[in-house]
């Protein structure tokens, strides 16, 4: 009664195999509803429970798990990477969205196309307008500054011409007020000679 008692009283524990026997466990109705699925349409539910029964018996289910044990890690990892793949969108819309990927091939009406050569047309219109119009502003801006150019050298030319001729009348001046001077001194000379005469004769 004690050795009973005894073991009672010992801890609970999970021997190392009850892992694998819990996956097999699992795996056994996804094996069953295939068996049942995959036989559903050649023969009766009867007979598919049949072979299902025969393979239990013969120990062949256990091989079907370990075969089925990779595919369930397979499809795991596939669950992982599409989860990876919800939460990161913008890559799926990257990749299917590139231009690569896109045709090149565009098919225009023959009106579209029609608009599209319009459309280059009048672009092109503006753009040799454009050029004519920075054309003209060029050729105007160095005609003014010609014209600039011209007046200023006319007024240098003017100015020059003033300058010497105010020098000429300052000569000029000048020479007269000498020769102002001159024939007053000598004037003044003739004077004096005069009246020492006049005193030598008293």
């Amino acid at each position: 009664m004690k050795p009973i008692l005894s073991g009672c009283k010992e801890p609970l524990s999970l021997s190392p195999h009850s892992g694998v026997i819990l996956e097999r466990l699992c795996a056994l109705p996804l094996q069953k509803a295939s068996f049942l699925g995959s036989s559903s349409g050649d023969s009766s539910p009867g007979l598919s429970e049949d072979i299902f029964t025969s393979l239990s018996s013969t120990g062949s289910i256990p091989d079907l798990n370990v075969r089925r044990t990779p595919s369930l890690k397979t499809e795991r990892e596939q669950a992982v990477s599409d989860e990876a793949r919800d939460e990161d969108p913008e890559e799926d819309v990257s990749e299917f969205s590139s231009p690569a990927s896109l045709p090149s091939i565009s098919l225009l009406s023959p009106k579209a196309m029609e608009t599209a050569g319009q459309i280059i047309r009048f672009a092109a219109e503006q753009q040799d307008k454009a050029k004519m119009a920075l054309r003209l502003r060029q050729e105007m801006q160095e005609k003014l500054v010609a014209e600039v150019a011209e007046v200023a050298s006319e007024q240098l030319k003017r100015f020059e011409e003033f300058m010497e001729l105010k020098q000429r009348q300052e000569f000029q001046s000048m020479r007269d007020m000498l020769n102002r001077e001159t024939k007053e001194s000598i004037g003044r000379q003739e004077k004096l000679k005069e009246e020492q005469r006049h005193r030598l004769k008293v």
